[in-house]
């Protein structure tokens, strides 16, 4: 797949090859790219990076040091490969979970779109955030401070299946936040039943509970999606 992002009055071309078993990008992360301030030389971490794009963008866009991280050796693999296909030399990868691999380290800018679909047991890797879906936000949660800069950012997704207001408190206590890309995500119940049988009805569940956010959107619902800047208190 071939990316054309808008990025301060000109656009950055990205390459990329997504392997099987590696989350797939979707079309609205270019709007999310072009929400992440970059002014020259900082060093950045793109977590759980998947095929790389979030890390690949910030290396084209002007950031010093790129470390791209995944537990996936698939994913890792992904992005050296795409990292090659661009001819991105400031780039290096780490295998490992979380923040293990860069332990003792501290970025000016952390990208992290964690899998956040809650289901009752594990799913795909890449989709999968535990039963609640904030499985892997409260590590970062907890964490992401410790690895941040003095006037650090962090940019991470939360969709409105992964309890955004239990989300929001969290991040609140160490994070200045802000939305700086919000988004409609529609979707069929078939889609979540296709992860695992009864998966739709356990997310109507905790639409219940409050724990889920969504709405019913013709013949079928939608939840947001918001790509959200914290700043490091």
């Amino acid at each position: 797949m071939e990316l054309l992002i808008p990025f301060n009055g000109g656009s950055i071309k990205l390459e990329l090859v997504v392997e099987d078993g590696v989350h797939h990008p979707g079309e609205a992360v270019i709007e999310r790219l072009r929400s992440i301030e970059i002014s020259g030389g900082e060093s950045a971490l793109d977590l759980g990076c998947g095929c790389g794009i979030y890390g690949l963008f910030a290396a084209k866009a002007g950031c010093g040091e790129v470390t791209l991280t995944d537990v996936c050796p698939d994913a890792v693999s992904s992005a050296r490969a795409n990292a090659a296909l661009n001819d991105l030399t400031n780039v290096k990868y780490l295998q490992g979970d979380f923040f293990e691999p860069v332990a003792g380290q501290r970025f000016d800018i952390i990208l992290a779109n964690m899998p956040q679909t809650p289901a009752p047991h594990p799913i795909r890797l890449d989709k999968w955030g535990g039963s609640a879906g904030t499985q892997y936000l409260t590590r970062l949660a907890a964490d992401a401070p410790s690895f941040l800069k003095p006037g650090g950012s962090l940019y991470f997704l939360n969709i409105g299946l992964a309890n955004p207001n239990e989300v929001r408190d969290l991040f609140s206590k160490a994070f200045d936040l802000k939305v700086v890309n919000q988004r409609d995500r529609f979707f069929q119940g078939d889609e979540y039943e296709s992860y695992q049988p009864g998966l739709f009805q356990y997310l109507m569940d905790l639409r219940k509970t409050g724990e889920a956010e969504f709405e019913r959107e013709g013949d079928g619902w939608c939840f947001q999606t918001r790509f959200i800047r914290a700043s490091k208190k």
